[in-house]
C-alpha cells in the first residue's frame, strides 16, 4: 500500500464517521501534515503513517468530537434543567391542584410517565456514549424533540385539567418555555450538522 492509499483509507474512515464540516477541515489539515511529513521523510509510507499517528486514530478523533459535540452538550444542560424545571411544576401546579385527581386517562399519566423516562434515558445515553458521534446527535435529536413535546404536553394539561388560575401556571409553565425556545434553538443547530 502507497503513503496516498493510507491517506486516503485514514480519510474515509473519517469521512464515515463525522459530519462533513469537519471532515473537510481535517482533510486540508491532513493534507498539509503528509506535505510537511514528505519533505523530511524519503519514504511515502513512512509519511503517510506519521501524519496519521499525528491525528490520531479514528476512534480517538471521534470520540473527541462526540465529547465536544452540540448534541452532548445540549443533553447535559436539559439533564441539569429537568429537575428544577419538575421541581417548579410539582410545587406551583402539580402538588397544590392535586393533580392525581385530574380527569386525565390512566393510559395517558402512563404514557407521560413512561416519554418522560425515555427522554431522560436518550440524553443520558447521549452525555455517556463511547459509540458513534451520528448515533449520538441523533439520541440528542430525538431526546430533545421528546422534551419539547413533553413540556407542551404538561403545559397543555395544566391548562386544560387543573382548574387554576393561569397565573398560577405562570412560574412553572415560564421554566418549560423557557427551556422549549433554548432547546428549540440548540436543535435547529443540531439539524444542520
Amino acid at each position: 500500500m502507497s503513503g496516498g492509499e493510507l491517506i486516503d483509507e485514514y480519510a474515509a474512515e473519517l469521512s464515515n464517521r463525522l459530519p462533513q464540516p469537519a471532515v473537510e477541515e481535517l482533510l486540508d489539515g491532513l493534507a498539509e501534515t503528509y506535505g510537511e511529513q514528505l519533505t523530511k521523510k524519503a519514504d511515502e509510507l513512512a509519511a503517510a503513517q506519521a501524519t496519521i499517528a499525528a491525528f490520531g486514530d479514528p476512534d480517538i478523533v471521534e470520540q473527541a468530537f462526540i465529547h465536544h459535540s452540540p448534541g452532548r452538550r445540549l443533553a447535559t444542560l436539559l439533564l441539569a434543567t429537568g429537575p428544577l424545571v419538575g421541581l417548579a411544576w410539582a410545587a406551583t401546579i402539580l402538588i397544590p391542584s392535586r393533580a392525581w385527581n385530574w380527569p386525565i386517562p390512566l393510559l395517558g399519566r402512563i404514557t407521560f410517565g413512561l416519554a418522560l423516562f425515555v427522554t431522560i434515558g436518550m440524553l443520558l445515553t447521549t452525555t455517556h456514549t463511547r459509540g458513534r458521534l451520528k448515533r449520538s446527535q441523533t439520541t440528542a435529536r430525538l431526546g430533545a424533540l421528546t422534551l419539547i413535546a413533553l413540556d407542551g404536553t404538561m403545559i397543555a394539561a395544566a391548562l386544560l385539567a387543573a382548574h387554576v388560575h393561569p397565573l398560577a401556571l405562570l412560574p412553572a409553565a415560564g421554566l418549560s418555555i423557557a427551556r422549549v425556545a433554548f432547546t428549540a434553538q440548540r436543535l435547529h443547530r443540531l439539524l444542520t450538522i
